[in-house]
């Protein structure tokens, strides 16, 4: 049985029978795609909130002045990640691990 990782609801049961479960990349795919072990299982419900957390916490690394407005904040992220140095980049990764970590255990 495989359960949100959040609010413990039952997203696969005993018979393999799906109940909505998303599974969430604790680093964002567009900085890092192939981090299989950084996954967690959450209802839809609290994925969409854990990415809202992500979103404000994006939000306050752009300057939305400089932005192009038509793209959306997954590419605009991206990019913005790509200009840190490499030091930058493991913070912010290590950033999203926390932010992950933090939710599912309810803080």
């Amino acid at each position: 049985m495989i359960r949100c990782e959040r609010c413990n609801e039952v997203l696969y049961d005993e018979f393999g029978r799906h109940y909505g479960a998303d599974l969430h990349h604790i680093i964002p795919r567009c900085i890092d795609g192939t981090d299989l072990d950084g996954r967690i299982w959450l209802c839809g419900s609290c994925h969409d909130e854990l990415h809202n957390i992500y979103f404000k916490y994006m939000l306050r690394k752009i300057n939305l002045l400089e932005i192009d407005q038509s793209k959306d904040i997954w590419t605009i992220f991206k990019e913005i990640y790509n200009g840190y140095s490499e030091k930058e980049q493991e913070i912010i990764k290590n950033d999203f691990k926390t932010l992950a970590i933090e939710f599912c255990n309810g803080n």
